[in-house]
């Protein structure tokens, strides 16, 4: 069996990105050669979340001058989102350094059974992490599991390609608030599900979610939190 001349073999190779196991045809002695690390379960047996042992990963795409604005305005305002070590304006290709392991990677390696402090953890830094994105208007769109990462013990979020700025939002209205930001509760929803939160843990992540919004009213914060709560039953 031969790739482009090359010989072939059949191998598994582990993801050090996400700590996906790919099986499939690669060049003779890529499982040997491919610079990640095979995960140890080991690794996870302990509330204390050393999550980023693993290679940095350099990764590079496509990226828009929104994006990248995007990114650096949430950045300016302490939020810890990933941001390009390299920019070629003339391709607009961005080189990412990633290191860490997102939830997916994580929920998998655990066989979605997490340990009940990293997953209190996961529920109140994410909480935390989209308040505060929300609290400058930025709608993030895309908060599924592959873009949530533990980095360096944190919380981070990664990948703004569907991300955009809502410059007026009424926040004395529960009603248009929780349209503006409906997808990201929708996906916050199911990415908490995935990793195996109840339901009173996810009515808990909303509650922690609105206390990031200061400009809203107590009153509306609680119409917004139950408004959530149905969203948690019936999305």
């Amino acid at each position: 069996m031969r790739i482009r001349g090359r010989k072939a073999e059949k191998a598994v190779i582990y993801s050090g990105w996400n700590f996906g196991k790919v099986e499939g045809i690669f060049p003779k002695g890529a499982a040997k050669k491919f610079p990640v690390l095979k995960p140890s379960r080991a690794m996870f047996n302990t509330p204390e979340m050393e999550f980023a042992k693993t290679r940095a990963l350099a990764f590079r795409k496509k990226v828009s001058l929104k994006q990248l604005r995007l990114l650096f305005y949430a950045r300016s305002k302490g939020i810890f989102v990933e941001k390009p070590i390299r920019y070629n304006p003339l391709t607009s290709r961005a080189t990412f350094l990633r290191q860490g392991i997102t939830l997916y990677g994580l929920s998998q390696l655990r066989k979605h059974s997490l340990h009940p402090k990293v997953l209190s953890r996961i529920i109140s830094e994410t909480a935390k992490i989209f308040g505060a994105l929300h609290n400058i208007g930025i709608v993030h769109n895309d908060a599924r599991v592959p873009n949530i990462v533990f980095s360096k013990g944190r919380i981070q979020l990664i990948d703004f390609d569907l991300a955009e700025l809502r410059k007026k939002i009424n926040w004395e209205n529960p009603r248009e608030v929780f349209d503006v930001f409906r997808k990201d509760f929708i996906l916050l929803k199911n990415t908490l599900g995935y990793v195996g939160a109840s339901e009173n843990q996810m009515q808990n992540f909303f509650e922690l979610l609105v206390e990031n919004y200061p400009k809203m009213p107590e009153k509306a914060r609680k119409e917004l939190v139950e408004r959530c709560r149905k969203l948690s039953k019936n999305a």
